[in-house]
C-alpha cells in the first residue's frame, strides 16, 4: 500500500497508470489541472483510492500546494510519476520562442518544480522513487519535432544528473521511454507552419493500430515497485528497436539511416 502522486493524469499514460496504480491497492493522488478531468476507478476494482489534485506542473505556487496537500493527507509520499507533458511540432525556423518556452516550460521545469518540492520530503523518510516518463524522443530526435525533442533530452539529462546527486539517499529514479503509442498528445499538439502539420498527421497516423498504453502502464508500476528496474526502460516496439540502434552508431551513421524515414 503505497502513496503516489501522478501528474499529467487528465488523459493518456497519466489517466492510464493512476487507475492502475489504485486498482493494485494504492492512493493516488491524480494532479490535473481542472479536477472534473481526473480519472475514476469503480467501485469493486480494488481498495485504492484516486484523489483529484489540481495541479499546474507550470506553476510553482500551484505546485506546492498540492504537496502540501498530500503531505497533510497522509504520512509518506512513496512515488512521483512525472508525465505530465506537451507536443509540438513545425521547424525550428519556423516556430516562435514563445512556443518553445511553453513547451520546456512543462515537459522540463514542469518535472524539475516536482522533483524540487518532493525530494525534501523523500529525503526525510529516507526513500522513494521517481519516475519520469520520457520518450523515445528523449534520445532518437525527429525533424520537425526539435523542441519536444529538445525537452525530453533535457529531462533525461536532468534524471541522470540527479542520479548522482541522490547517491545513499535511497531515492531511485527511473526513465521510462515510450515510442509511439495514441494517448490523444498528439491530437492537442500545436502544429506550426505546414511542416509542423504533415508531423502531426504522420504521428497521428503511426499512433493508429499502436500497441495498447497498458505495457506503458505496467513499465511505470513497474519501475515504481522493483528496485532492479534499469534508469533508462524503452517501451514499445519502434522504442525497444531503435533506442538500441541509436546506441550502436555513429551520430552520421545514424542520421543516414533515419534520414530514409524522414524525406525532407
Amino acid at each position: 500500500m503505497s502513496n503516489v502522486l501522478i501528474t499529467g493524469c487528465s488523459s493518456g499514460f497519466g489517466a492510464a497508470s493512476a487507475r492502475r496504480f489504485a486498482e493494485e491497492g494504492n492512493t493516488v493522488f491524480a494532479g490535473v489541472r481542472r479536477l472534473g478531468d481526473a480519472p475514476t476507478i469503480g467501485t469493486g476494482e480494488g481498495n485504492g483510492t484516486i484523489v483529484p489534485l489540481r495541479l499546474d506542473v507550470t506553476s510553482g505556487d500551484s505546485v506546492a500546494k498540492a504537496v502540501t496537500r498530500v503531505r497533510a493527507e497522509v504520512d509518506s509520499l512513496d512515488v512521483l510519476v512525472n508525465n505530465a507533458a506537451v507536443w509540438l511540432t513545425g521547424s525550428v525556423e519556423e516556430t516562435p520562442i514563445s512556443e518553445m518556452i511553453r513547451v520546456l516550460d512543462v515537459n522540463l521545469l514542469g518535472a524539475m518544480r516536482m522533483v524540487q518540492a518532493v525530494l525534501p520530503l523523500m529525503r526525510s523518510q529516507g526513500g522513494g522513487v521517481i519516475v519520469n516518463v520520457s520518450s523515445i524522443n528523449g534520445v532518437v530526435p525527429m525533424p520537425h519535432s526539435a523542441i519536444y525533442c529538445a525537452s525530453k533530452f533535457a529531462l533525461e539529462a536532468m534524471v541522470e544528473a540527479l542520479v548522482y546527486e541522490l547517491r545513499g539517499t535511497g531515492i531511485r529514479n527511473v526513465l521510462i521511454e515510450p515510442g509511439v503509442f495514441d494517448t490523444g498528445l498528439h491530437r492537442r499538439s500545436v502544429n506550426i507552419g505546414d511542416l509542423g502539420i504533415a508531423m502531426a498527421a504522420m504521428a497521428a497516423g503511426a499512433s493508429e493500430g499502436s500497441p495498447p498504453l497498458d505495457i506503458v502502464v505496467d513499465a511505470i508500476v513497474r519501475a515504481a515497485f522493483d528496485a532492479t528496474t534499469p534508469l533508462r526502460v524503452p517501451v514499445g516496439p519502434d522504442a525497444e528497436t531503435f533506442v538500441p540502434m541509436r546506441a550502436s552508431m555513429s551520430s552520421d551513421e545514424f542520421i543516414t539511416v533515419m534520414g530514409e524515414f524522414f524525406p525532407v
